[in-house]
């Protein structure tokens, strides 16, 4: 009995302990079609803008307020080339605990978890041609549910011809 509350208190230790410290992810790997990717994934503290007011519940990752650490870069290779990625789109999150990269019909997807209970939070990047073009966010308790979706559209990358 004494291990089992020995094992409790652990658990919670390391629970606080990984929400004092940035995430931080470095990974190479090769998805199942053979593309080769490379990512990393950085959080830093956060500082909040001066023009905004102290707690406008505009982050991912809290249940309002502002978070200790937020997503600060991300870069994506695939096949050695560096994916287009404006920073904005992972800005407002934070709290990562988790990424994974996996093939899909349209493209390479991107998952972004974080946050706990009520600040969860799962972001889903689509990846075309070494672009983003898609963004959708999911609330962790209604996973079913989309709460933000962003479709990324640059007429000067869609249509180079034009400029």
């Amino acid at each position: 009995m004494k291990w089992i509350a020995f094992f409790l208190v652990f658990l919670v230790g390391t629970a606080q302990a990984s929400s004092d410290t940035p995430f931080l992810l470095e990974k190479k790997g090769i998805l199942p079609s053979g593309m080769r990717y490379e990512i990393k994934v950085q959080e830093a503290p956060y500082a909040p803008s001066l023009q905004l007011p102290e707690d406008d519940c505009g982050m991912w990752g809290v249940d309002c307020g502002n978070p200790k650490f937020s997503i600060n870069m991300l870069s994506l290779k695939l096949n050695d080339k560096k994916v287009h990625w404006p920073h904005k789109y992972v800005a407002d999150l934070s709290y990562v605990r988790k990424v994974e990269i996996k093939e899909a019909k349209a493209g390479v997807k991107l998952l972004i978890h974080g946050g706990d209970a009520a600040g969860s939070y799962s972001a889903e990047f689509l990846i075309k041609k070494n672009r983003l073009v898609e963004r959708i966010v999911r609330h962790g308790e209604f996973p079913d549910e989309v709460w933000e979706k962003t479709l990324v559209c640059n007429d000067l990358l869609d249509q180079p011809e034009r400029y």
